[in-house]
């Protein structure tokens, strides 16, 4: 009995040591290193294949991308990169704006909400105001499986009452290989999947819950940025500087760089 008890109490010594001798390292947070995966330099150009189809998956609309680092701006304080974005259709064009910041290694997008006053009929717009968030949280590091955060979130202010309308989370599922063809070949990358709840009441009846949920996965490389995403347009057109549209909800959109 003595020498279990003896046995017991070097293995307790022993542990004691190696922890001492060997403290774990916390990693620091730094901007630093989320740039590592969104190298953003003034002229960098970058083409993405993208195809629309209904939720049906009949392909609508097939279209290219052609996303260009164009500046820098501050904007109250601030420091933004402003992606263009040219997208070109069969038989026409459409561009948009995207800005883009570091803020404490999360980057973050601002988000269009032109057409967020759209959502509230005409009849309410007097005892109604929507409160919505300045930016979107695409992505954060350092990041570990299991991670989640929230994305986005609009909100109805009626009164002293407060109903969330929209609201998108994000939950990082892990790493996942990723083949972009022949100009970048097969890429490490993080995969992201961000949940969308909408929940826009019947006003005759506001406190009545009408929760329709929606997905998007985002694929992440270092180096490289945003490499692909799958899922509904009504995120997916954010990532492209569209604004809030609620019939976005009615189509899938898959873009891949190439």
């Amino acid at each position: 009995m003595k020498n279990i008890i003896y046995l017991l109490l070097m293995v307790l010594v022993f542990n004691s040591c190696t922890k001492d001798e060997n403290p774990i390292e916390t990693i620091e947070e730094t901007n630093q290193q989320i740039t590592e995966y969104f190298n953003y330099q003034i002229g960098n150009i970058s083409n993405f294949k993208s195809i629309i189809s209904d939720r049906q998956n009949n392909t609508i609309l097939e279209a290219d991308r052609i996303s260009t680092v164009a500046s820098q701006m501050d904007i109250e304080s601030k420091e933004y990169f402003v992606l263009n974005e040219q997208i070109n259709f069969v038989n026409s064009t459409a561009t948009n704006e995207i800005f883009l910041s570091f803020k404490e290694s999360t980057l973050q997008q601002l988000i269009d909400t032109s057409g967020a006053a759209l959502l509230i009929p005409d009849s309410l717009k007097s005892s109604l105001v929507i409160d919505l968030s300045e930016a979107s949280t695409l992505f954060k590091y350092p990041i570990n499986v299991g991670d989640n955060w929230e994305v986005f979130s609009a909100n109805i202010v009626m009164g002293t009452y407060k109903i969330n309308v929209i609201s998108i989370t994000a939950n990082y599922e892990g790493n996942e290989e990723i083949n972009l063809g022949l100009n970048y070949g097969t890429v490490n990358t993080e995969k992201i999947t961000y949940t969308i709840l909408l929940n826009f009441p019947d006003m005759s009846n506001p406190f009545l819950p009408n929760k329709q949920y929606y997905y998007t996965d985002i694929w992440f490389s270092k180096g490289l940025g945003l490499v692909k995403f799958s899922g509904s347009k009504f995120f997916t057109n954010f990532l492209v500087g569209g604004e809030i549209n609620m019939n976005d909800t009615l189509y899938v959109e898959n873009q891949i760089l190439n």
